[in-house]
């Protein structure tokens, strides 16, 4: 994380089998992404994504300047980043994930 200063930040957890990885995603102003960390866990709960967003700011994310978060809809994340960022962290619903909830409640002739 040292030499970057990050505008965002994106998140998701992904299943591998049994397995659940949580990934964190920074963004600069320029547009460079760099893999800020992972954490290996069953679910996007609160306790876990609160430890791994703690973890990343003991390993130097900055966040003084404020920090947009593009995350699904999942509330344990969303409630993480609320308490660990506060004012300084802005939640914003990733827009495929938002479409892709929408297009399950419709028929397939639609």
């Amino acid at each position: 994380m040292a030499g970057h200063d990050f505008v965002a930040v994106v998140m998701d957890g992904k299943r591998f089998g049994d397995d659940g990885i949580i990934i964190a995603i920074g963004i600069t102003m320029e547009g460079k992404k760099v893999v800020l960390g992972l954490v290996q866990a069953a679910t996007e709960n609160h306790k876990v994504c609160k430890d791994f967003l703690m973890e990343l700011i003991e390993r130097g994310l900055k966040y003084d300047k404020g920090l947009l978060f593009v995350i699904d809809g999942a509330k344990g994340l969303k409630k993480a980043i609320n308490e660990v960022f506060g004012i300084s962290g802005v939640v914003q619903r990733c827009q495929w994930h938002k479409r892709e909830n929408v297009v399950s409640y419709l028929s397939k002739e639609l």
